[in-house]
């Protein structure tokens, strides 16, 4: 598994989120990496908001949060999938 977080350094809610992403790497152990948004990504990954965070189990998408959510929701979502 692997989460991927789409953030922008000009987004005020990604920067809240970003301490959350880092924590619920280090609760749930699964490889963490930040993209930078792009139009590339919004094409590539089909986002319609940030902060997006994907959860990939070999390279399928198998769940996807958007948006503000804290920890604890976050842990039981990619512990449920």
């Amino acid at each position: 598994m692997k989460l991927i977080c789409f953030t922008a350094s000009w987004c005020k809610d990604c920067m809240l989120m970003k301490p959350i992403f880092e924590e619920l790497n280090k609760v749930v152990g699964v490889p963490l990496e930040f993209l930078e948004f792009s139009n590339q990504y919004q094409f590539d990954y089909n986002l319609k908001e940030i902060p997006t965070m994907i959860l990939f189990r070999n390279g399928k998408e198998i769940v996807r949060k958007e948006g503000l959510s804290d920890l604890q929701g976050l842990v039981n979502l990619v512990k449920n999938n």
